[in-house]
């Protein structure tokens, strides 16, 4: 059991440094980038649209028009 928790906790502190690199190396959001490697690591499909880029302004809109 020990064993799991450590090879849990290695994928995390790995998956955290990586979304941290990815946003640029910011100061003080440690916490944030190791929630959000937890929740990765838990919920990859989940994941995909938290890291999704955003809409471009107007893209909504234009679906509904669509519609």
């Amino acid at each position: 059991m020990v064993g799991t928790r450590h090879k849990d906790e290695t994928a995390i502190r790995q998956r955290a440094h990586q979304l941290w690199e990815q946003a640029g190396r910011p100061e003080g959001r440690d916490m944030e980038f190791w929630t959000r490697a937890e929740v990765s690591l838990a919920a990859p499909e989940q994941m995909q649209e938290v890291n999704a880029p955003p809409p471009k302004p107007g893209a909504t809109a234009a679906r509904a028009k669509k519609q």
